[in-house]
């Protein structure tokens, strides 16, 4: 993959880890984020208590939740290594529309695009008050 920023998942859920929000081994993703300009790969796979019971969901609950991080490199590189602490961290309370086509496979790609946003505060460029992301999952 040609990339021009590379994160483990875990690098990502540092940001939920800064506010005691603990993903345990059986709700948290594993994998690589790959960032390119605007565009945001996510490769996710699941750890070994999930996926034993994967087959028994269409969508597993660690893929829609690990899914949700989309976009959050993006974040990651604004910040440039400094205190993951200065987000605020925020919570899916809206999700438009799901389609499910089949039940996803051992391994899925999430895609996302930066989305601009409309900065009306200073600490917005990091904090906005609202969050709109399009994800898509492919397998």
């Amino acid at each position: 993959m040609s990339a021009e920023h590379v994160w483990d998942m875990d690098d990502i859920y540092s940001i939920a880890r800064s506010s005691n929000i603990t993903h345990l081994d059986f709700m948290k993703t594993l994998g690589k984020v790959y960032q390119k300009g605007d565009e945001e790969l996510m490769v996710l796979h699941l750890g070994e208590s999930a996926e034993n019971l994967r087959t028994t969901f269409k969508a597993a609950p660690p893929f829609l939740d690990g899914a949700t991080f989309a976009g959050q490199s993006f974040f990651l590189h604004a910040i440039n290594g400094a205190n993951v602490k200065e987000r605020i961290p925020y919570i899916p309370f809206f999700i438009k529309k799901v389609v499910l086509y089949s039940q996803f496979p051992e391994e899925i790609y999430v895609y996302s695009k930066r989305t601009n946003v409309d900065h009306h505060h200073s600490n917005e460029s990091i904090n906005p008050d609202i969050v709109k992301t399009n994800i898509t999952i492919y397998n």
